[in-house]
């Protein structure tokens, strides 16, 4: 039953985090004047911030119809199954119509916030990616939420299918976009040469025929999504009593993470450091597949579990996820560490042997605690499949903004640098060893939380 939903969706991510190492990899081999662009690769690390920012609350969004479908469906209701996937749908396409115009302002003003000050070419890039990734995130919207409502039917299989072929597309999109025409094995491939415009446009184009595909195939479904549905205002409340907080844990994550890189353009090499991050990203993302399959699967089954009024099952099927979660990341992340060099070189070739080698640290550091991030990211998602948006929401700000920002300081930058506040001067180092200290308290606070169980008690 866990693996049922789970393997769908560790399928997927796996299949999104082969299209990430990808998309890393075609990013180190752009060009700038004859030679690999290390801007293109920092410029796309810097705007990470504001891109996680916009992919979290589309996932936010789909945490709704999850937690309203799931229960519907548990008790039988189908008419409430359809009707709230219609409505949330309608929801999700306008928010992320005003995603667009967000992402369009934001972009210009924050290559000052976390684009290096000495590399004014990361700056640029960053603005470029950016303005043209926005117009992904209404197609983005549509598809996270179209997916939460398939999987809170216990449908994992359709998600896997349509965001399988986007992902190829995406690729194709990758390589037509980024390179220009060139010649390979004596076979002509062509090519716009758009570079890092490329890969933002080869992103927004996969998503809207994705889009697309989740609805028709949404229309076939138990679904029934014929069309989008604009939800009248206690339909927007009820969506927003549920979206709200995990949209804000969202925006609180991704804050911390803004000023995490903020902390990392003031190390030395901090252009290395920021490339080599997202490449650390794309490694650790392999570890915690399994764990975010299985989140996915604790959301439904706990909802549905809730929706049939058994507390228990539920109770029983969140520590079950969360302890296959735990055994399989663990495995992956030690057969991770012990080949971290070689991914990584095979990654960035032709990039600095400096951005190989922190790169490598990040990796051996995030994954000594990724067992218990999996607890963390499994039992937070149980959660928030029971309803409960609040506790979620209060964990993250403790362990991101009470921990991990001020560790991160403390331990990268020299003292003084915060006035008041002692420094060790580590380096990126020092930020790795923040990040991997707070996904320590996360995993544990979870814990606690899922056995104390007011969750039950949550309102949908």
């Amino acid at each position: 039953m866990v693996w049922k939903l789970a393997g769908p969706a560790v399928l997927l991510n796996i299949l999104q985090t082969i299209n990430g190492f990808l998309d890393t990899s075609f990013l180190a081999r752009i060009q700038y004047q004859g030679k690999p662009d290390e801007a293109a690769l920092a410029g796309v690390a810097s705007a990470s911030a504001l891109i996680f920012l916009f992919f979290s609350v589309g996932f936010a969004l789909g945490t709704a119809p999850t937690a309203i479908v799931s229960r519907a469906f548990g008790a039988g209701d189908h008419d409430e199954v359809k009707l709230a996937s219609r409505k949330s749908v309608g929801f999700s396409l306008l928010l992320g119509l005003i995603a667009v115009g967000l992402a369009l302002l934001v972009a210009p003003v924050a290559r000052n916030w976390f684009a290096p000050a000495d590399a004014p070419r990361v700056g640029e890039v960053m603005v470029q990616y950016l303005s043209v990734f926005a117009l992904s995130l209404p197609a983005l919207y549509v598809i996270q939420t179209i997916a939460g409502s398939f999987r809170a039917i216990g449908d994992g299989k359709s998600p896997l299918y349509i965001s399988s072929v986007q992902i190829a597309l995406h690729v194709i999109f990758n390589v037509f976009m980024i390179f220009p025409t060139r010649v390979w094995n004596g076979i002509t491939l062509p090519g716009l040469g758009w570079g890092v415009t490329g890969a933002a446009a080869a992103m927004a184009a996969s998503a809207w025929l994705a889009a697309v595909a989740y609805l028709i195939f949404a229309a076939r479904s138990p679904l029934e999504i014929k069309r989008p549905e604009w939800p009248e205002l206690p339909w927007v409340k009820r969506l927003l009593r549920l979206a709200g907080p995990a949209c804000g844990m969202a925006v609180v994550r991704v804050g911390s993470f803004a000023l995490l890189l903020m902390i990392l353009k003031q190390v030395p090499n901090a252009e290395h450091a920021l490339g080599a991050m997202r490449v650390g990203i794309n490694i650790e993302a392999v570890a915690f597949m399994p764990a975010f399959g299985l989140m996915i699967s604790a959301q439904a089954l706990v909802g549905q579990s809730l929706g049939m009024k058994d507390p228990d099952r539920a109770r029983r099927l969140g520590w079950l996820c969360a302890h296959h979660s735990a055994a399989v990341v663990g495995f992956v992340s030690i057969l991770l560490a012990a080949f971290a060099p070689q991914v990584a070189n095979a990654m960035l070739e032709g990039q600095s042997q400096e951005v190989i080698h922190i790169a490598v640290m990040y990796t051996y550091i995030i994954l000594a605690t990724e067992v218990l991030f999996s607890y963390g990211m499994v039992l937070v998602g149980a959660m928030q499949g029971a309803g409960d948006m609040v506790r979620p929401f209060w964990q993250t700000v403790i362990t991101l903004w009470g921990v991990r920002l001020p560790l991160a300081a403390c331990l990268a930058l020299p003292a003084g640098w915060i006035p008041g506040m002692p420094g060790w001067a580590l380096g990126a180092t020092g930020v790795w060893w923040a990040m991997s200290v707070s996904q320590t308290l996360n995993g544990l606070m979870a814990m606690y939380q899922w056995k104390q169980g007011a969750w039950q008690a949550a309102r949908v």
